[in-house]
C-alpha cells in the first residue's frame, strides 16, 4: 500500500485493525473520513500548484503525490 494513502487511512481510524501486515481495515464512518481527508488532500495539492496550468497537469500532480501511475 501506498504510504501517503497508508497515512491518511491511520489518520482516519481511532482503532486501526490490521489483519496481516500492511492490510489495513477501516469501519464505515472511518471510510467517510478517509474519503475527507483525501479529498482535503487532492484540494490542498491543486491549490498549491500553478494558477494557469492545463487541468490534466494538477491530475497529473496528485497522481505524483500518492505514487500513482
Amino acid at each position: 500500500m501506498n504510504e501517503k494513502i497508508r497515512e491518511l487511512m491511520e489518520k482516519a481510524s481511532s482503532n486501526a485493525c490490521y489483519d496481516e501486515p500492511n492490510q489495513l481495515h477501516l469501519m464505515n464512518d472511518e471510510i467517510q473520513k478517509f474519503a475527507e481527508l483525501l479529498i482535503q488532500k487532492c484540494d490542498e495539492i491543486v491549490s498549491n500548484g500553478p494558477m494557469n496550468a492545463h487541468p490534466w497537469h494538477y491530475g497529473l500532480m496528485i497522481k505524483q503525490y500518492f505514487g500513482a501511475e
